[in-house]
């Protein structure tokens, strides 16, 4: 979320260096993309943890709180294998990128290989985010107490 405040800036830089001077920047286009791709990528933990993805809530609404923990524990596996392959292919790309030092092939031509490392590191905090959740909702089954399912 703190880039969000970035990015605003940026793209204001660049719009009134663009209308108000005629003097547009090489490198506005690739900083915004770099600011709001990292920030996507590195927000999905956290979107689980404010429970803020789409859900299907046809289905997962008409389940109770224990219901809808007891789906969540069932569906972590599918979850662990989507997301465990993410992350693999995603360092694997990621890595053979770092190797070449890859640029960009606009004006600016930035380094880019950095910003391939996103992927794996955002898919590997998704992971997390959702091993915490699993216990929480393995808590809750268990008990019927704890915070507030998320």
């Amino acid at each position: 979320m703190y880039l969000i405040p970035l990015l605003c800036l940026q793209m204001t830089f660049e719009v009134i260096s663009r209308y108000g001077f005629n003097s547009p920047t090489k490198w506005g286009f690739e900083v915004s993309i770099f600011l709001m791709g990292m920030f996507a990528l590195l927000g999905g933990g956290y979107g689980i943890l404010h429970k803020s993805h789409v859900s299907l809530d046809i289905i997962y609404g008409r389940f109770s709180e224990r219901g809808k923990a007891i789906l969540d524990i069932v569906t972590f596996p599918l979850f662990v294998i989507f997301a465990m392959m993410l992350v693999w292919l995603a360092t694997k790309w990621a890595w053979s990128s770092t190797l070449i030092l890859e640029r960009s092939t606009t004006v600016w031509t930035p380094y880019i290989f950095w910003f391939k490392w996103m992927l794996p590191i955002g898919g590997f905090f998704l992971v997390l985010q959702r091993l915490a959740k699993l216990l929480r909702d393995v808590r809750f089954v268990i008990s019927g107490t704890g915070q507030e399912r998320k």
